[in-house]
């Protein structure tokens, strides 16, 4: 009894739904292929493989808000290029391109948050001149020495053999004035109109005991080349609102 009325089921599947089924397939699967394609969004474009074509930059990624399988796409007419990333997961990734190294092409500044509480940045500069890819600055590996105390009034920093006094008399002095120098907590590009080309500006909190605590910002300015970066200056900025400064430097929000 069970088996005719299951051979009834199927025999109407197979006479009525299923040829309806099939029609609509291809769409379903169109629907299925749109949702879990990768999306691109366009960056910017420069002369970044070679000086002759000039190549569109796109950063693609699956995921709403928190973004995996992040890549780097570079295309000219002749060819496409896929830059696989150090760090390939966070939120709002972007590229920022522009001549870092003085050899008449561009490179690609890569940057993606971590997101939640004690949220940091993180940096990654690729050449891909010729279609080499060639990493020449990892945020993750920049380490520096800096060391800092209360001074009466004052912040002292020592950095790199120099120097450096902020002003405290608006800190929160009360505790036990344990000064800390954060990890890298920004990076922007800085055009050196002299040399014609970006250098990479990082900067780091300079805090007294809690970091809303803040003094002023620590500043490395790295100079690139073909093969690494390297410190080219250094120096301190009193305490500001760093993202309204950047809200109004396009060329620093990725």
């Amino acid at each position: 009894m069970y088996f005719k009325l299951i051979s009834k089921l199927a025999d109407n599947f197979l006479q009525n739904a299923y040829p309806k089924f099939m029609e609509i397939l291809p769409l379903l699967l169109s629907t299925v292929m749109l949702f879990s394609s990768p999306i691109c969004d366009f960056q910017g474009e420069g002369y970044i493989l070679d000086k002759e074509n000039q190549s569109q930059v796109f950063v693609c990624s699956n995921g709403e808000n928190y973004k995996e399988e992040i890549v780097i796409k570079v295309k000219t007419k002749n060819q496409e290029i896929l830059v696989k990333l150090l760090v390939s997961t966070g939120y709002s990734p972007s590229v920022f391109v522009g001549s870092f190294v003085d050899n008449g092409l561009e490179q690609l500044l890569y940057q993606v948050n971590s997101g939640g509480s004690g949220a940091y940045s993180h940096y990654e500069l690729y050449s891909l001149k010729d279609g080499e890819k060639q990493l020449l600055f990892n945020s993750d590996n920049f380490q520096n020495e800096a060391s800092g105390k209360v001074v009466g009034d004052s912040v002292v920093v020592n950095y790199l053999g120099q120097t450096f006094c902020l002003d405290a008399q608006n800190l929160d002095l009360n505790g036990n004035k344990e000064v800390t120098i954060g990890p890298l907590n920004t990076i922007f590009p800085y055009y050196q109109d002299a040399f014609k080309k970006y250098e990479l500006m990082v900067l780091q909190k300079i805090y007294v005991d809690y970091t809303a605590n803040n003094a002023g910002y620590l500043i490395t300015l790295l100079s690139v080349d073909d093969d690494c970066a390297g410190v080219e200056n250094i120096g301190i900025l009193s305490n500001f609102n760093l993202q309204e400064y950047l809200q109004h430097q396009q060329f620093c929000v990725f």
